[in-house]
């Protein structure tokens, strides 16, 4: 509809996972072999021997078992019926709510996103440092219901922990501070903390307006939720499952060295230090907000029974969102260097599945690490001054991986793919 209540005639997708899932490698009908059913992740299955009805007596046990958790990532939800149990007459217990939420929360924080940071060094006064993301799910993070959203709040301190640098600035109810009045823009660099990431889609009514209203919704402003591994924009349910916005010219959104389908996304954050030259801490958190305070703002609006009800509900909840992935880095003094370069080293190819060259030009030797994205590291190796080594990756298994080494101060960091 308009504004004004007229039918237009078109149509909206609000949701579309499946889409999602059937462009990704989770879809079982392209990957038989590799590729996953939803119901591994949301009922997942037990080898055990088990009877699935007591009629007729003589069924036999079927192995493997789904069991019928049917978890999903709404833990703030969950939380507001379980609080409200005895007003809204539900009839499931106060125990059987603390059991699904922490089934949600355990898969938020377990199965749904790898976090990395990374030190890039300082140059004039600035740090540098990026965080990757890795969406682990077989559809876009976050998913669902178009409330839903994700966001990275990025804190670096001094020595006495006094903040230089904030952003993803939040109130007691996780109202973001610095977000832009009608919506916060896709980053691929944030140099400034007025700037902050948020992932998410941004539905638009027929004159281009931010709408939180279904019906209203015309077009998609934005949609820069990570998609899932595999994801491409030839795919023929893309037309449903669009990136829509700044999203599409970030180089490394769903791209690694150029090749589609990374299922991830990768934010560098540009940190002025006004003179500082001192020990950094730097803290990385993703915060994941199903029913974020800002949504509600044009519903609360009105008022009515249901409205009425549910705005008393949400003003009494606890509004802490779930913390999916965090990271945090310690960075001591090395004085003004340069930015996470060394034009005398040299990777490649950065897309293989048996080995690497490592070329290394400068007068001295280098302690080379090979790390994944959860952090682990994989391999170490010594490369000679004046030499380049041949490191055999054919055991590693698939996967994003960061060659890092550290060059009189500096970090010299390399993505590379092995398929």
């Amino acid at each position: 509809m308009d504004t004004s209540g007229n039918l237009t005639g078109t149509t909206f997708v609000e949701q579309a996972i499946y889409h999602e899932w059937l462009n990704s490698d989770f879809n079982t009908e392209t990957f038989p072999t590799t590729g996953e059913d939803c119901q591994t992740c949301h009922m997942p299955r037990i080898n055990d021997n088990v009877v699935i009805a007591n009629r007729p007596p003589w069924l036999s046990a079927r192995s493997p078992f789904g069991l019928h958790y049917l978890v999903g990532g709404n833990a703030f939800m969950l939380n507001i019926l379980k609080d409200n149990n005895s007003l809204l007459g539900l009839s499931a217990t106060q125990t059987q709510f603390d059991t699904v939420i922490n089934r949600t929360v355990k898969q938020l924080q377990q199965q749904t996103l790898n976090l990395s940071l990374f030190d890039n060094g300082r140059q004039n006064d600035t740090a540098y440092f990026d965080l990757y993301l890795e969406n682990l799910t077989g559809h876009k993070f976050p998913a669902g219901y178009p409330s839903r959203r994700a966001y990275i709040e990025f804190l670096v301190t001094d020595v006495n922990n006094d903040t230089l640098f904030y952003s993803g600035r939040h109130n007691s109810i996780y109202r973001l501070l610095d977000e832009d009045a009608a919506y916060e823009l896709h980053y691929d660099v944030i140099t400034n903390d007025n700037q902050v990431q948020i992932y998410e889609m941004v539905m638009g009514d027929i004159n281009g307006n931010v709408t939180t209203v279904l019906e209203r919704a015309y077009q998609h402003l934005k949609d820069n939720r990570i998609p899932p591994k595999g994801f491409s924009t030839q795919h023929n349910a893309y037309d449903t499952v669009k990136i829509v916005g700044n999203a599409l010219a970030d180089s490394d959104f769903n791209y690694i060295n150029g090749v589609e389908g990374s299922g991830g996304d990768s934010v560098s954050y540009h940190i002025p230090l006004n003179g500082y030259a001192g020990q950094l801490n730097v803290s990385a958190t993703v915060y994941y907000q199903p029913v974020p305070p800002r949504y509600l703002d044009d519903m609360f609006q009105y008022s009515s029974q249901e409205i009425d009800l549910f705005k008393n509900l949400y003003q009494g909840a606890d509004h802490i969102p779930v913390i999916v992935a965090q990271q945090n880095l310690t960075v001591y003094p090395v004085g003004i260097s340069a930015k996470n370069t060394n034009s005398k080293i040299n990777v490649y190819p950065t897309i293989t599945s048996d080995f690497i060259y490592v070329h290394n030009e400068n007068d001295f030797s280098l302690d080379v690490d090979i790390y994944d994205l959860k952090g682990k590291l994989c391999a170490s190796n010594k490369v000679g001054a004046k030499s380049k080594n041949k490191l055999n990756l054919s055991h590693f298994s698939k996967g994003v991986y960061l060659i890092k080494s550290k060059v009189e101060g500096n970090a010299f960091v390399k993505r590379i793919v092995v398929q």
